[in-house]
């Protein structure tokens, strides 16, 4: 054996090291990217999951404030009859932009995340804005009764919709609570990067 054989032979063994150091480089580096894939969709999930919760919060806020039975007094010169029901539609106007701010987020939320537990929750929210809305339209109409048992009945039901009293007898109150309950259970572990497998 000769010294060019040995260098050859070092040669060799040292481009198979490099081949290697090479292919262990590319293979952590494989790795290193998909954990950080991995750990943005967390991050991405968790910030929708948590603007989902402030959303949802500022609507349910939104919904006690429209369903408040606390009226203010009728400015000066308006009839007093059918105010506090005109007032009503001026809170659901007013906090229009907080239902905005819950479909958009809800749309992120199904878009990367998507819980259908979660998105029925939401539109819970909706319809129960939805329902206060219709009875307050048809209180402000202001109809008669007429002395008729049923039609005092209905409206009877309208009012328990709108005034809330968020206690066992208030069935959309008690929707409103079991809907937000709903969100924060299944989206708070998402913020706090305890759940990320949505």
């Amino acid at each position: 054996m000769n010294s060019s054989d040995v260098f050859e032979g070092i040669a060799s063994v040292s481009q198979l090291g490099m081949m290697f150091a090479v292919a262990s480089g590319v293979w952590v580096a494989y790795r290193q990217l998909g954990a950080w894939r991995s750990e943005a969709q967390a991050k991405r999930k968790s910030d929708v999951a948590e603007e989902v919760i402030s959303a949802a919060n500022e609507a349910d806020s939104a919904l006690r404030f429209i369903r408040s039975p606390w009226s203010s007094i009728p400015p000066s010169g308006l009839d007093g009859k059918g105010w506090q029901w005109r007032e009503r539609l001026e809170r659901i106007d007013q906090r229009k932009p907080d239902f905005a701010r819950l479909r958009k987020a809800q749309v992120r939320f199904r878009a990367f995340v998507g819980d259908r537990e979660v998105d029925e929750a939401v539109e819970k929210l909706f319809s129960i804005r939805q329902e206060v809305w219709a009875a307050v339209s048809t209180l402000v109409s202001g109809t008669e009764t007429d002395g008729d048992k049923e039609l005092v009945q209905f409206y009877v039901g309208l009012k328990k919709k709108v005034s809330g009293s968020y206690g066992e007898q208030d069935a959309l109150g008690s929707q409103q609570i079991e809907a937000l309950a709903v969100i924060e259970r299944k989206l708070y572990p998402v913020v706090r990067f305890e759940q990320s497998n949505f």
